[in-house]
């Protein structure tokens, strides 16, 4: 057992090609499913670190002890540091070529790692590929159901395909999941979020660090559950921070013609709920994005003042929050627009580019279930 604080202890392991972050916090029933099915995997080339965030739960070292497997490894926090903090330890330069992160309530597909690495391995000027995600979701009982709904939108194309970035799923969210991910480790290369950046978030925003374009395979080679109990907030007004963060950083630097901006307020008008608000206040915080409010309509200015009058803090939080995270809007600003000069350049090195609307479309389902969890 490894007993660590705030740095991650990798050893290397000779042979292994990819390292298994496993964080897990009073997850008793769930952990063993999760280990599971990564000593199920066909791809047998990996070494895993369990990260126990709590000091005094002692079932993760007795459950890695009692599998006997020499490429399981407990790392114990000296105190619980929080989802956040744990993740910022797993996205580091590891000994192996690549690393994933497989969450305590989640599951691969024995075919999972071996998929994905051949994958990677096909495509090398990729760093991040992810895959579709089956979803699964907790009875009040305890057991589990499968939905038979999958995140991305059930298509027929199985042949896995690049995503640049500047998809309309990336101005507010991410397409890629935390537990359907392989990356490459380079060098130097990290991919740590604010420490105070909330974990509703954390996908979006690391996603936005990451070189485009990323690699999606369309087959759902890991389960997304939707449990009963989750780590993200339930805080409206942090939400609405960095949702509208989110938007006016990703606006102020698309450089997108007139007609695609109004294509996005329409997309954003069509969610639901909608996600005109956000839009709206980006709009009002960032003078570059002021543009946009000519493709407003009425409607979407009766919901943001319908949501002003209900929770008048929220908007007050979203206005003050320039001063209040300043890391926040400077880490999202510079990474924003890092993606889109990467995105720009390699349109103009590549003659058939691949278009950034040809991403994955979230199923509807998926939508739904993602914003009851947050």
């Amino acid at each position: 057992m490894v007993t660590i604080g705030f740095s991650s202890v990798s050893k290397s392991d000779e042979g292994a090609q990819v390292r298994v972050f496993l964080p897990t916090y009073r997850r008793p029933a769930l952990l063993p499913r999760a280990l599971k099915s990564l000593l199920a995997q066909t791809f047998v080339a990996w070494k895993c670190e369990v990260h126990n965030d709590d000091p005094m739960d002692p079932f993760p070292a007795e459950l890695v002890k009692s599998l006997g497997d020499s490429r399981i490894e407990l790392h114990h926090h000296e105190r619980n540091i929080g989802a956040s903090a744990s993740f910022n330890l797993f996205y580091r330069p590891t000994p192996e070529p690549f690393y994933g992160l497989l969450e305590d309530d989640n599951w691969w597909e024995p075919e999972f790692l071996d998929t994905m690495v051949a994958e990677m391995r096909s495509h090398p000027q990729v760093v991040m590929a992810w895959c579709n995600q089956k979803i699964w979701e907790e009875l009040p009982d305890g057991s589990w159901r499968n939905t038979g709904l999958f995140v991305n939108a059930a298509e027929g194309l199985s042949t896995p395909r690049l995503a640049v970035f500047g998809n309309f799923r990336q101005m507010l969210g991410s397409l890629h999941g935390n537990g359907a991910m392989l990356m490459r480790s380079r060098p130097g290369e990290t991919y740590e979020t604010p420490a105070d950046w909330p974990f509703v978030a954390i996908e979006p925003l690391r996603e936005r660090m990451i070189q485009h374009p990323l690699l999606f395979v369309p087959k759902p080679l890991a389960v997304y559950c939707k449990t009963l109990q989750t780590a993200r907030s339930e805080n409206r007004a942090e939400w609405a921070v960095v949702q509208t963060i989110l938007a006016a950083t990703f606006l102020k630097h698309c450089g997108y013609s007139d007609l695609r901006l109004a294509a996005f307020f329409a997309e954003a008008r069509n969610m639901r709920p909608p996600s005109t608000t956000a839009i709206i206040l980006a709009a009002l915080m960032e003078t570059k994005c002021r543009r946009l409010l000519r493709y407003s309509r009425p409607l979407d200015w009766l919901l943001l003042f319908r949501g002003l009058v209900r929770r008048p803090h929220v908007f007050w939080q979203v206005l003050q929050s320039r001063r209040h995270h300043p890391d926040w809007w400077n880490s999202l600003d510079r990474h924003s627009a890092a993606r889109f000069e990467e995105q720009r350049l390699n349109s103009a090195k590549d003659s058939s580019p691949i278009k950034s609307n040809e991403a994955p479309a979230e199923s509807d389902a998926a939508a739904v279930l993602d914003r009851r969890a947050r």
